[in-house]
């Protein structure tokens, strides 16, 4: 081959590599836009969905439409990154699909990828039931209860037996242990000066078989078999003007709060002991933490109220050490709290109260009976029981209240708690303590 041969058959060769390089370019598709807008299942319960309206370019000239199944459902504008909505009245156990999409005026501008949320399906009110009693004189009574699982149970309170000859005995039993077979009555006893003495106990938390905390109006804590107290007062850390402790709630055995008489409040961190400052000097009824899904911290609220004192109820929150007060209402009386932090916020004392914030329009639940109301655990947005006087118990399925029992009189539980399938609330019934067990 010439070399002016070869000189055309390299230029041919190139032009033909060229065109086929450039045809495959144009062939190759292109990368789609990410979409700017999104929509996010933050949350569910048997009746709604909580979503979060995510847009990159929020803009408040722009209108942006929510569908549900394509059914438009809210119509808005966003001026801000992350807008939170909620979307009431769905079915419980039901799926649903979710998508938001970016108009001005009739002119679709952009739409979100579509998102799926099932609803939460109804508990079971089906429970059974077996009721303890013990004491044999004086006011026996059983003040708070705490699960560890169904075969490791204790409540607390003041238990008033006969001794072996008959007679009465004086000095009360504090606490009661379930092990899954039968209830063993206990007397914790504790150190101080030397000297052994068995407190009345009126708080019990429990994080395991051998991570137990009472309050004997000061702390104590143990494994079971033994018991050490915090004597606040002797260390310094509470006066005699700061009353006495009496609920307990904490994330663990390092970070633990203890609430009480006189707005007392007292904190662990697993090393050293400090007292908060309240505020108030009103009695601390209960405390309560749930982990907040913003900041992945524990929000931790407490309820404080005076039978002597109507109209200044009010709730607190703790937080970094420091107490600030979120609510009050002159019609409350609060002596239990729950809460699903951010979703909803139930108190419970002269009336349940429910609400979607703090800040928000407290509404006082009319389906329950009229009865004061002492405590409220719960689960989830479909498992929640309230306790309250002349054996009120009601269960909550997140579509409807069931009440157990007929009124009793000279009667009250205090305390109640859920587990599982498993409920214990404790009070008394004339002069009797009472721990009463349902199984579901």
């Amino acid at each position: 081959m010439t070399t002016k041969t070869t000189y055309k058959y390299m230029i041919t060769t190139t032009l033909l590599i060229i065109a086929t390089l450039l045809i495959q370019s144009c062939n190759k598709p292109t990368e789609p836009a990410k979409e700017s807008i999104s929509v996010t299942v933050e949350d569910v319960s048997c009746t709604e969905a909580w979503l979060k309206i995510s847009d990159t370019n929020a803009n408040p000239n722009i209108t942006v439409i929510v569908k549900r199944d394509n059914t438009d459902i809210l119509t808005l504008n966003l001026n801000k990154a992350d807008t939170v909505i909620v979307d009431e009245n769905l079915l419980p156990n039901k799926t649903y699909t979710y998508r938001a999409v970016k108009q001005q005026g009739s002119n679709l501008i952009e739409a979100s990828k579509p998102v799926t949320a099932v609803t939460l399906d109804t508990t079971s009110h089906n429970f059974t039931w077996q009721t303890f009693e013990f004491g044999e004189h004086s006011s026996s009574v059983l003040y708070d209860v705490a699960i560890i699982d169904e075969n490791n149970i204790w409540a607390v309170g003041e238990i008033y037996m006969k001794d072996s000859l008959g007679n009465y005995d004086p000095h009360a039993y504090n606490a009661v242990h379930w092990d899954g077979q039968s209830w063993e009555l206990k007397k914790i006893t504790v150190l101080y000066n030397g000297n052994p003495i068995t407190p009345t106990l009126y708080g019990v938390f429990a994080f395991s078989p051998t991570d137990i905390w009472f309050s004997s109006g000061i702390p104590v804590k143990g494994d079971g078999n033994s018991w050490t107290q915090y004597h606040l007062f002797d260390m310094g850390v509470l006066s005699q003007q700061d009353g006495y402790l009496t609920k307990i709630w904490g994330d663990s055995s390092n970070d633990i709060y203890f609430v009480g008489t006189l707005g007392t409040i007292a904190h662990w961190n697993g090393s050293s002991w400090k007292k908060i400052e309240s505020g108030t000097t009103l009695p601390i009824m209960d405390v309560y933490g749930a982990r907040d899904p913003n900041t992945g911290s524990y929000e931790v609220l407490c309820v404080s109220a005076d039978q002597a004192l109507p109209g200044h109820s009010k709730i607190l929150k703790i937080e970094n050490l420091k107490v600030r007060e979120v609510a009050t209402h002159p019609e409350w009386e609060p002596w239990g709290i729950w809460f699903v932090s951010g979703r909803r916020y139930f108190h419970a004392g002269d009336g349940l109260w429910e609400n979607r914030s703090l800040h928000g329009n407290w509404i006082r639940n009319s389906n329950l009976p009229a009865l004061f109301k002492t405590s409220i655990d719960g689960q989830a947005f479909n498992d929640i029981i309230v306790s309250g006087a002349f054996w009120l118990l009601s269960h909550w399925n997140g579509t409807s209240w069931h009440t157990y029992f007929p009124r009793i009189q000279d009667s009250s539980f205090g305390t109640v708690v859920i587990k599982g399938n498993l409920i214990i609330v404790v009070g008394f019934i004339e002069n009797r303590a009472v721990a009463l067990v349902g199984r579901r």
